[in-house]
């Protein structure tokens, strides 16, 4: 049972991340392009 809850929260967590990576791209597309560089 462990397991499984803690990999249900790395799912949710990795989600999270996910959802968040866009936003961040469109709020600072500033710092997207620096980090390209």
């Amino acid at each position: 049972m462990k397991v499984n809850n803690t990999a249900n929260n790395v799912l949710i967590g990795v989600g999270m991340v996910f959802a968040l990576i866009p936003t961040i791209a469109e709020n600072k597309p500033d710092m997207r392009i620096n980090g390209n560089r």
